[in-house]
């Protein structure tokens, strides 16, 4: 069974944003169909945190009656993590595309105001160039 099949049988939905959760920013997604749980993705720096995947920088917690729980790295299943991923996937891509965006326009900004013809960005380019510099 593939893993694509695998997750079929899971609803992973990301539900909305908390506003203000302890000052950080919480994203909530429900997991599952017969059983549907909810969890909470809060962005932290801490031993508890994934290091990898859509959830990088991440701890996990388990919204049950009203309370949070806390789900340790090493109790969580991989279904979960998995599921999680690919739950939060498109927020991601829309992330990077709002990004990329954002860039592009800041650049189109500079270029409309001749940032790039200037004597001090021409001295820049020409020692960070694509050769190394130098």
């Amino acid at each position: 069974m593939n893993t694509q099949q695998k997750f079929s049988q899971f609803i992973d939905a990301f539900k909305h944003t908390d506003s203000d959760f302890v000052t950080c920013a919480c994203e909530r997604y429900r997991v599952g169909i017969e059983y549907p749980k909810m969890y909470l993705l809060k962005r932290r720096n801490g031993p508890e945190t994934h290091t990898e995947g859509n959830i990088a920088g991440f701890e996990v917690y388990r919204v049950h009656d009203g309370r949070w729980t806390l789900i340790p790295l090493a109790k969580q299943n991989p279904w979960l993590v998995n599921a999680l991923n690919i739950a939060r996937a498109p927020r991601v891509a829309d992330q990077k595309r709002v990004a990329s965006a954002r860039r592009a326009q800041f650049r189109s900004e500079l270029s409309k105001s001749g940032f790039y013809q200037t004597k001090e960005y021409k001295d820049w380019a020409r020692k960070h160039g694509p050769k190394g510099g130098r």
